[in-house]
């Protein structure tokens, strides 16, 4: 009995750090994320940091290799990958630059294709992690070889998507200025809560729920403790079903009641003076709700925003295996200390790596611009980014 106090005092032990960290940061980072400047050295300095970091998460060998040789070489390579990284992030967006509509097409389809690449690369991290068997120093050398490859495609390629949202305001020759600035913002905030939520759901579920459950037929000495499949428990044995579902209705619920409610009340955007020439405001005002002259039915929105909250969401949970699969191949339990309860920046921004790929490159593309061009009679098609 005093066993399972002790175990369940410790899996909630870490609450008072995450709360603490969360209620000192969240003020802050909303005030830098307001403005484009500020917003886009945020999420650079997030992306040098991160980088860093997920140079500690090189996997490990059997074999020794502990000269200083092979220290300085890895010294090197740290420092190699975290400028080619945060050179590369540093590539603006076309369109950012350009509202031509040809150019639009382009850039939309490219950065479709980086999103693919990305994604396939994540998948690779999963499936590697399951297959892996080989300690041998050649294994080794190609493991470090992929490592930094993925760390490319998972860590430089989400966060240049990020710091071109955050600057994409401030590049856009329209005339309505602080309107393309505040949707900006207000899309920054609606994907880091979608993502944010979705973890906290799947972290009170499988605390909750997925421990109590596993508990109880552990009692009845039953081997189905876990529904979660076999190649999700190699890479996270403590993931389980109810955790997922849970990070799947945290996504859906703040996507469908808790980012219209926020954008709205806090008055983010006023899409009640919006240039009609900015589309990719007035669609994402139609989208949320902050725009009452659309003539929309309510069904095709809250369907919209429910597939928004469910595509972040697993994307979401999907960027979280892949730091896991990477961290598990490194026998590392987390990127960094450097925030109490929640480990590394890193971890803190791993499950919103490949969600904010699906929403620039997808959800921006093919259901936000949709929602303008089928509510609004000009019919503007342009396929612009927020």
């Amino acid at each position: 009995m005093n066993k399972s106090k002790s175990n369940n005092k410790s899996v909630w032990s870490d609450v008072p750090k995450r709360l603490l960290t969360i209620f000192l940061g969240i003020p802050f980072v909303y005030k830098l994320l307001s403005n484009p400047i500020t917003s886009y050295i945020f999420f650079m300095g997030a992306h040098i940091l991160s980088a860093w970091e997920y140079t500690l998460l090189e996997p490990q060998s059997s074999v020794s290799t502990s000269t200083s040789s092979s220290v300085s070489g890895h010294r090197r390579r740290r420092i190699l990958f975290c400028i080619i990284s945060v050179l590369l992030a540093c590539i603006p967006d076309n369109n950012n630059n350009n509202n031509n509509n040809q150019s639009s097409s382009n850039t939309n389809t490219f950065n479709l294709f980086i999103f693919i690449l990305s994604l396939m690369g994540s998948i690779f991290v999963i499936l590697d992690n399951n297959n892996s068997s080989n300690n041998s120093n050649s294994s080794y050398t190609s493991g470090i070889t992929n490592h930094y490859i993925i760390g490319l495609l998972f860590i430089t390629i989400p966060f240049r998507a990020w710091c071109n949202l955050a600057i994409s305001s401030t590049s856009m020759q329209t005339t309505s200025e602080s309107s393309s600035s505040s949707s900006s913002f207000a899309s920054t905030i609606s994907v880091l809560l979608i993502v944010w939520n979705t973890d906290t759901g799947a972290l009170i579920a499988g605390r909750l729920l997925g421990r109590r459950n596993k508990k109880i037929n552990d009692t009845k000495n039953t081997n189905s403790s876990n529904n979660v499949p076999e190649w999700i428990q190699k890479i996270s044995p403590a993931k389980t079903m109810e955790g997922f579902l849970g990070g799947i209705f945290g996504g859906i619920i703040t996507s469908v009641w808790l980012i219209p409610f926020l954008l709205n009340s806090l008055s983010i955007i006023d899409c009640s003076n919006i240039d009609i020439d900015d589309t990719d405001t007035t669609s994402f005002c139609i989208l949320w709700g902050g725009s009452t002259s659309s003539s929309s039915t309510t069904s095709s929105i809250l369907l919209k925003r429910f597939l928004i909250g469910l595509s972040l969401a697993l994307f979401a949970i999907l960027g979280d295996l892949v730091e896991s699969a990477i961290k598990r191949k490194s026998k590392t339990k987390d990127s960094g200390s450097i925030l109490p309860g929640h480990g590394g920046i890193l971890d803190r921004f791993d499950s919103s790596l490949l969600a904010i790929l699906s929403y620039r490159y997808i959800v921006c593309v093919y259901f936000i611009s949709s929602t303008s061009s089928s509510t609004d009679n000009n019919g503007n098609d342009d396929g612009n980014e927020l």
